[in-house]
């Protein structure tokens, strides 16, 4: 395994570890759904904290709110 991959296992796992994490992954309420699940595979995660533009948290979507949800391009609001 690359230098490169051995630090991306690493980071991967100290995140996933972590019982606080300092800098959560966030979406704004006014993402797509589309949106969200792209950046769900970019990210590995499965749900992430809805935020507005001042960083107040607004509350947490998950890959489950959207299972049955057919329209990609519906905002998550």
């Amino acid at each position: 395994m690359s230098i490169e991959d051995q630090v991306r296992e690493v980071m991967e796992v100290k995140r996933s570890e972590g019982i606080v994490i300092e800098k959560p992954y966030t979406i704004s309420p006014n993402a797509t759904i589309e949106e969200m699940l792209r950046m769900s595979k970019q990210y590995k995660v499965k749900s992430f904290l809805v935020a507005d533009e001042y960083n107040h948290l607004l509350g947490i979507v998950t890959s489950r709110d959207i299972i049955f949800e057919s329209k990609s391009k519906k905002f998550l609001k």
